[in-house]
């Protein structure tokens, strides 16, 4: 009997197996060459969670990102609109890129403080690590 080996615990194990599954509804929901994964990484400091993307060609203003339910979804179109009309394409696929990605957030986020840039074709997703919930001590207070 072969064992099975276990991923280590730890705060984003969670966060991975729930991409995993988000990237699946996706590619479920929409056709699988209209809509293609980019390749995201995701780095955690002790200040932020900080997703990178490639996606070349694509404009800032072609990239929509929304945080619901603490699954924030980063969506990216880009239409190529000049054609040369000179040109013989043999194979012609530029024309439309998408891509759709989300991933699940520790609860307790600030949508407000989410933080997006664009440079040389990677978009970084700045997401400021949640506050630690401090311990309360509670009073016990005697009845009469």
């Amino acid at each position: 009997m072969a064992l099975l080996a276990r991923r280590p615990a730890g705060p984003l194990t969670g966060l991975a197996d729930m991409q995993s599954q988000l990237d699946r509804l996706f590619e479920d929901v929409f056709d699988g060459d209209s809509r293609r994964a980019a390749p995201m990484d995701i780095i955690q400091d002790e200040d932020a969670i900080v997703l990178r993307m490639d996606a070349p060609g694509v404009r800032p203003d072609e990239v929509k990102i929304d945080v619901q339910d603490d699954v924030l979804t980063v969506r990216g179109e880009h239409e190529e609109t000049q054609e040369e009309k000179d040109k013989r394409y043999l194979r012609r696929e530029r024309r439309r890129s998408a891509f759709a990605r989300s991933i699940a957030l520790p609860a307790g986020v600030d949508p407000d403080a989410i933080e997006a840039s664009y440079e040389h074709g990677v978009l970084e997703v700045r997401v400021p690590q949640p506050p630690k919930p401090q311990p309360k001590e509670i009073e016990v207070k005697a009845k009469d």
